[in-house]
């Protein structure tokens, strides 16, 4: 039979653990997109923006993840040079993830594997699948003590997510909500119809990370919309701070490096 010592070993373990199971912490996120759609000036202006916050995050030891939604590239004339450019860029910022946008698979498997090859991040969606190129349906990372899972749905402007797609999307979240994640977040280039309705429809997830275009997060019920620009390049951060493995609080911004911007 053990003894009294052992009794209280046997519950300061349990206890551990049962605060490690906890999810409570503070994490960072940084992203950005439309890259490839700036000038030269325009994507040195976004890296050293992320390359300062990545360094912020340091200097305050707070754990975070770069994130990008997706339609960082460009597929019009000229775009494989600015492409490249813009490759370059993100693969300086080291970037975890990647949501596969309408205009990387618009660029073809090829020529993104190719423009692609110095980047280390996970392209990520749940239905697209172009050949050649590494995608997964979803991801778990990690943020010091915090467990963050991200999936991606590829949409084309305007368009939804039809039953089937809803349901993969589902158990996806449900998956991920069995791997005890503390958030998680949907990641992709939405517009702004688009990403109230996706956080309508999906009630367990915590953020859309790719829309609508406003300058702070917007609260859509129970979710957090992580705001992105149309048409130029931009950074932005989001603070969240998770209690019982429940997002509690959070605050950010983002900002459009136009032609007059920066």
């Amino acid at each position: 039979m053990p003894s009294f010592k052992q009794y209280i070993l046997i519950l300061t373990l349990l206890c551990t653990t049962m605060v490690a199971w906890a999810g409570d912490g503070e994490c960072r996120l940084l992203y950005l997109g439309n890259l490839a759609r700036g000038d030269a000036a325009q994507q040195a202006v976004v890296r050293e923006k992320l390359l300062a916050l990545q360094a912020r995050s340091r200097k305050d030891d707070v754990p975070t993840l770069t994130l990008l939604p997706g339609n960082e590239l460009d597929c019009g004339d000229g775009a494989d040079e600015r492409n490249a450019l813009a490759l370059q860029q993100l693969a300086e910022l080291h970037p975890s993830v990647c949501a596969l946008g309408t205009r990387e698979l618009t660029l073809g498997a090829q020529r993104l594997r190719t423009q692609s090859a110095g980047m280390r991040a996970c392209w990520l969606s749940l239905n697209a699948h172009p050949r050649h190129v590494a995608v997964s349906k979803s991801r778990i990372l990690t943020a010091g003590p915090l467990r963050i899972g991200i999936t991606a749905v590829t949409l084309e402007p305007g368009k939804l997510p039809d039953a089937a797609l809803r349901a993969r999307v589902d158990r996806a979240i449900h998956r991920l909500r069995a791997h005890r994640c503390d958030v998680v977040i949907l990641l992709g280039a939405y517009d702004d119809i688009q990403a109230p309705l996706l956080a309508a429809l999906f009630s367990g997830i915590d953020i859309v990370l790719g829309g609508p275009a406003e300058t702070t997060p917007q609260a859509y019920g129970a979710t957090v919309l992580a705001p992105t620009m149309r048409d130029i390049p931009y950074y932005g951060e989001l603070e969240l701070a998770v209690r019982d493995n429940h997002l509690v609080s959070w605050r950010g911004q983002v900002v459009g490096v136009g032609k007059d911007k920066g």
